[in-house]
């Protein structure tokens, strides 16, 4: 006899599939974290170059309304400025004809009759830094005699002088020749002998004047008179 057993049915537990939350919807046109845009670099130099430019007007009306007097100019200086500058004097000085004359300050000591000793300062000095030197000479019977080069002290600013210059080759023998006669023979002969090649020196702007050591001559003669 057949018996015939019926098991349980398992129980099946359903899984419960979480519904997704849903996310409140947001206005595309307002975005949580707004990207600022880049730094524009011009922005600031436009500013910075207005700045510059509103410093400058400032400083120039400021300096054109100031007083020229020559009293309070000389009473601005310090002491030991204001006694070196009462024990010169200023020269006038043409450097060329039809030019205007340039006033040159100087400062000697010693007899007229003495040796001459003309002492010319550097760049960035004056006279005022060989004023214990023009003493010194002066105490022992030398004539030294001291100025401030145009554009330096107590003197003119500098100019610009300019000549017409012959170019083409005649003109570039001329230059030659010049040289040589200013440097003597024998610089010439050194100079070909290393570069083996005539001593020239081709000048960037063919209208500068060279005539700067002729004219530093003449008016520097004209104060040791």
């Amino acid at each position: 006899m057949e018996i015939i057993t019926k098991e349980p049915e398992e129980e099946i537990q359903l899984l419960k599939i979480p519904e997704p939350t849903k996310r409140p919807k947001q206005d595309p046109k307002v975005s949580p974290n707004p990207q600022s845009p880049p730094a524009n670099p011009f922005v600031f130099w436009c500013y910075f170059t207005r700045f510059m430019f509103l410093i400058t007007i400032f400083f120039f009306t400021f300096s054109s309304l100031s007083s020229t007097d020559t009293k309070s100019w000389f009473l601005s200086l310090p002491t030991p400025l204001r006694h070196h500058y009462s024990k010169g004097r200023i020269v006038k000085i043409q450097t060329l004809p039809g030019s205007s004359p340039l006033e040159v300050f100087s400062m000697e000591r010693g007899p007229a009759g003495g040796e001459v000793v003309l002492l010319i300062h550097g760049l960035g000095l004056s006279s005022y830094s060989f004023r214990s030197v023009i003493e010194y000479l002066g105490s022992k019977g030398v004539r030294a005699v001291a100025i401030d080069l145009p554009g330096s002290g107590f003197s003119d600013r500098t100019i610009v002088v300019e000549e017409d210059v012959e170019v083409g080759p005649l003109g570039r023998f001329w230059e030659v020749y010049d040289d040589i006669r200013e440097k003597g023979v024998f610089w010439a002969f050194d100079q070909i002998v290393e570069t083996g090649q005539m001593p020239y020196q081709e000048l960037d702007n063919p209208r500068v004047s060279r005539c700067l050591n002729w004219a530093q001559r003449r008016w520097a003669g004209s104060l040791i008179r």
